[in-house]
């Protein structure tokens, strides 16, 4: 593991195992280190990702993806699907004439669903490898206010809008629900 600490101005880094971490600082320091961690962590989960209604969605309005904010761009079409795209750095949903605006809601959820289910089920294989720690199920679904929780039988949900955080605020609560 690598590990960044900044203690009484002075930047360390050090790769270690995790049972000599208690060898390399005592156990207060680390407590305090992580505490500062947790609490700036929870200072973002808070600014980015809170449920949201959407309001109405037209070209220009603005989806968080990924720690950013992405323009959307929709394409009114003669089609009867509703069709999203994270594409170029932006939005792109093609409608039909007449849009309805929940059915934009339900892309928008199920888009989060989808990326979701695609890179956190990565990351889960991933880090339970490195953690020897492994979860009976894995599922995704909306919380109003949590990120994700794990049950008393080891089966993690995962909030889709967790989709909504930086990639490693992401890895932060995937390590979190293992652990």
């Amino acid at each position: 593991y690598q590990l960044k600490l900044i203690l009484d101005g002075q930047q360390s880094v050090a790769l270690m195992d995790s049972k000599d971490l208690g060898k390399w600082m005592s156990d207060k320091k680390l407590n305090a280190y992580l505490d500062r961690v947790i609490t700036k962590h929870t200072k973002k989960f808070e600014e980015i990702g809170k449920s949201v209604d959407y309001g109405k969605i037209v070209s220009g309005s603005r989806l968080f993806y990924m720690g950013k904010s992405y323009y959307i761009e929709i394409e009114k079409d003669d089609c009867e699907n509703y069709k999203i795209e994270f594409i170029h750095s932006k939005f792109k949903i093609k409608t039909p004439q007449n849009v309805e605006q929940n059915r934009l809601n339900e892309l928008i959820d199920e888009f989060y669903k989808n990326k979701a289910m695609e890179k956190i089920t990565k990351l889960v294989e991933k880090y339970s490898d490195i953690m020897k720690l492994y979860p009976q199920k894995l599922y995704f679904k909306k919380f109003d206010t949590k990120w994700a929780s794990c049950s008393a039988s080891n089966k993690v949900s995962f909030n889709p809008e967790v989709m909504k955080l930086s990639a490693s605020l992401i890895k932060y609560v995937v390590i979190h629900e293992l652990a």
